[in-house]
């Protein structure tokens, strides 16, 4: 009998499952995949219908009940106020931990930063767990790929044209999580030949969501890939003797480059990312890791302060064993990739880094090696005649799908204000 390796989906709530990854589920049949819903809307009546809509949407891709986790936390507003997550109740951390055990999954689809609470509440949440898996676990090195479920998606550029391919469009210059360069991104392609949109099986997951009338959003949300950033799992730090000169060396190797207490506000560059940084006292700094056994590297890649909004000087000292093998004289901005690569491959026991300035705020320092390689197939873009008759009828039909569903809408905000004066 062969058994599949698992990949696990975690996502907020219900519809998300297709916001994320619902382009490039055809790409994954060689995965038993499993789909972690984290909050529920808090009308028992409402969390019904949720939950048989999202299984529903899951069966479009022939997942089936035994395969979707409820945690059922609350859903949240996002607005001013607070958030269970950060008032200290972190039985989600809890949760995630046994999920991920369990399954040990070896590819991990989460969503990221978004700007709504849940959202974030979860990437955060997600990020604090796998970080003590792999510092507990040295073994355990899954495949993570994160991503956004609204900016890139619910509401992402609507642009889907049947016959004119179009890759995931960002629509702003700056993404949520402010240490994500665009030009980083992950595409994965879809393999799915049909152009009309509503023949899409994005569109019909959506079509399941219909409390949420989701498909008013497909034309940004169907596309022909989906979009990601690889958060590395193999960062040689998690299993080495870390110490610092002050400071909480640990930050240095948790897996969050981003962490904040505040996941309320919105703008993400008006946010106190200082939770996550390591900040040394003092002049001559310095990181040191030791190893028992030798271990190989190519690359360092350092994570500065989020709260940082130009390059700064950095003046750090590479050492291995003993040896100077190189110095990083600036550091970018918005804790995004400072990056010293060797022409060679390094073998050391001892890797110590020193600082010569009293300016030094890490996030995170991820010692690598090698390039990030996806464990799975994806799509390949090809060349289709665009054809405006087509297009016009995939457009058409769509706008009378729009029109029909805001309509319906409209009609039943009538009809239960009706019924609640009576």
């Amino acid at each position: 009998m062969n058994i599949k390796n698992t990949a696990l989906i975690i996502v907020p709530h219900q519809d998300d499952e297709t916001n994320l990854v619902g382009n490039i589920m055809d790409v994954l049949t060689q995965y038993e995949v499993y789909v972690l819903y984290s909050s529920i809307d808090t009308n028992h009546r409402h969390a019904i219908v949720r939950k048989q809509e999202a299984t529903a949407a899951c069966a479009v891709w022939g997942i089936n009940r035994e395969h979707i986790i409820f945690l059922d936390y609350p859903d949240t507003a996002n607005k001013a106020g607070t958030h269970f997550y950060t008032n200290g109740d972190k039985r989600i951390e809890e949760s995630i931990e046994k999920t991920i055990l369990s399954l040990k999954p070896v590819v991990v689809f989460a969503t990221d930063f978004d700007f709504h609470s849940d959202h974030r509440m979860l990437s955060l949440a997600f990020d604090h767990v796998m970080g003590k898996i792999l510092k507990e676990d040295h073994k355990y090195k899954p495949f993570v790929l994160k991503g956004f479920c609204y900016e890139t998606a619910y509401y992402g550029v609507e642009d889907y044209v049947a016959t004119d391919i179009n890759l995931t469009t960002q629509k702003q210059s700056l993404l949520s999580n402010v240490s994500y360069e665009w030009d980083k991104r992950v595409s994965i392609k879809t393999l799915e030949k049909k152009r009309i949109i509503w023949k899409r099986k994005a569109y019909k997951a959506l079509a399941c969501h219909k409390s949420q009338y989701a498909v008013l959003h497909a034309k940004s949300i169907v596309n022909d890939d989906n979009v990601f950033w690889n958060r590395r799992t193999d960062n040689l730090l998690c299993n080495s003797q870390l110490t610092a000169s002050s400071g909480d060396a640990e930050k240095l190797r948790d897996f969050l480059i981003l962490d904040t207490s505040n996941i309320i506000e919105k703008n993400p560059y008006l946010i106190s990312y200082s939770r996550g940084t390591w900040a040394p006292d003092g002049n001559n700094a310095w990181v040191k890791a030791k190893w028992e056994k030798s271990v190989k590297f190519d690359r360092i890649i350092f994570h500065g302060s989020l709260n940082t909004i130009e390059i700064r000087p950095i003046n750090l000292t590479i050492y291995v064993d003993g040896n100077v093998i190189g110095s990083v004289d600036k550091i970018n901005p918005y804790g995004r990739d400072t990056i010293f690569k060797s022409d060679i491959i390094i073998e050391c026991k001892e890797l110590k880094i020193v600082f010569s300035c009293d300016n030094v705020e890490l996030s995170e320092i991820e010692v690598l090696y090698g390039d990030m390689q996806l464990p799975f197939d994806t799509g390949r873009i090809k060349e289709i005649k665009r054809n405006k008759l087509v297009d016009t009828y995939s457009e058409f039909g769509f706008q009378a799908i729009v029109f029909t569903t805001r309509l319906t809408r409209k009609v039943k905000k009538l009809v239960a204000k009706v019924l609640h004066r009576t």
